[in-house]
């Protein structure tokens, strides 16, 4: 669905180019020519519309005499068609623009801040876990070696190319030797990985596809759908219940669940996306955790807590905000690990393109109280 889109957007520029060229360089010379040529206009009229094109409105000015003065029914049709394509093209080019991502990124003016630069926004000036730009403060930074090993997409960026992986994680950033490479069938990075222990089995979501990640290959296949039900449209975030195992996937209109056991999917009204950006769940004590983001300001500021059954427990506001940036910017996600909430925001595109070591952000979350501290990082704390 993507692609054709992508067509239509395209074939939408194309065509406004070609009226936008019309009516810039071909409709001002066709028009001087006209009333150059004319029998109906004095010499004075002739003049003062030539003078004018010439000396001060240039295509405005033959715009509006082909529109209003001309006699030459084709001048004026062609001139009003071609407006009315152009306006019309302008338009589904950036609805177009909203809705899908390649053509999105063509239009760097619609491009959001980076995320280095909403995180000095985002943060409170009297907060003690406040980052400002890529420093952060030593007062309230989590010791590495206290973070528990978790599994997350690891991306990197070649060319014009993202490189998407799955690797273990822990304070200090990806094990190296753990990252499996992801081979996608379009253009959408890796988003969010689940991860069912028995197997281990991987399952991951890109911009309009939920799949299963191969062992060994890393190819993503996607899951299909029930008969006559409809696909999660735009998943948003994605989490493996290991008591019911159970894949949860929050999507926009609706939530849904998938087993890997019979195939059988359901539809989970209570988690739609709603700004829901990252899903965890903890295992013990049967809760499902979902990182909930401000499209405005692009940061993720509440932590929502459903049980098994789906009820809201809790609306948990952070001690700080943590830069989560919107597609194709920034990646976060959540996993338990060792009873311990981890935030892993991938870098930000910039980053990726100018090869910055800022590297990804890790942030633990107290439950209870909503206590948010970024884990100490060389690059996270090194003076600008």
């Amino acid at each position: 669905m993507e692609t054709i889109l992508g067509l239509l957007a395209l074939a939408a520029f194309l065509i406004g180019g070609c009226c936008l060229f019309f009516l810039l360089f071909v409709q001002p010379i066709w028009g001087l020519v006209d009333v150059a040529t004319s029998k109906h206009h004095s010499r004075g009229i002739k003049a003062a519309v030539i003078l004018v094109t010439l000396l001060l409105l240039g295509p405005f000015a033959t715009f509006f005499y082909a529109c209003i003065g001309t006699r030459s029914r084709l001048l004026r049709i062609t001139t009003l068609a071609s407006f009315g394509v152009l306006l019309l093209a302008g338009a589904l080019t950036l609805g177009m623009a909203m809705v899908v991502p390649a053509v999105q990124q063509k239009l760097t003016w619609w491009k959001t801040p980076p995320a280095e630069n909403i995180e000095r926004t985002a943060t409170q000036p009297g907060s003690a876990s406040a980052v400002l730009g890529t420093t952060t403060l030593e007062a309230d930074l989590v010791d590495p070696e206290t973070v528990p090993t978790f599994t997350a997409v690891q991306l990197a960026r070649s060319g014009s190319q993202w490189r998407p992986s799955i690797a273990e994680f822990n304070g200090r950033g990806p094990r190296a030797q753990s990252a499996l490479p992801v081979a996608l069938p379009s253009i959408y990075p890796l988003t969010h990985v689940a991860v069912n222990p028995n197997g281990p089995v991987y399952y991951g979501i890109t911009t309009h596809d939920v799949g299963l990640i191969v062992p060994n290959t890393g190819h993503f296949v996607e899951l299909k759908p029930n008969p006559g039900a409809p696909k999660p449209s735009w998943p948003a975030a994605i989490a493996f219940d290991t008591q019911r195992e159970l894949l949860l996937i929050a999507a926009r209109s609706q939530g849904h669940s998938y087993n890997p056991k019979t195939g059988e999917w359901k539809t989970l009204p209570w988690l739609k996306d709603d700004g829901l950006i990252a899903l965890a769940c903890d295992a013990t004590n049967q809760m499902l955790y979902g990182l909930q983001a401000d499209e405005v300001r692009q940061t993720a500021n509440t932590l929502k807590q459903f049980n098994a059954q789906g009820a809201l427990l809790e609306t948990i506001r952070l001690s700080s905000s943590i830069a989560v940036g919107r597609y194709p910017y920034a990646f976060a996600q959540l996993a338990f690990a060792d009873g311990k909430l981890i935030c892993h925001v991938s870098p930000s595109e910039k980053e990726l393109n100018t090869g910055s070591t800022t590297g990804a952000r890790i942030y633990l979350i107290e439950v209870a109280s909503g206590q948010c501290r970024a884990v100490r990082n060389a690059a996270l704390t090194s003076k600008e």
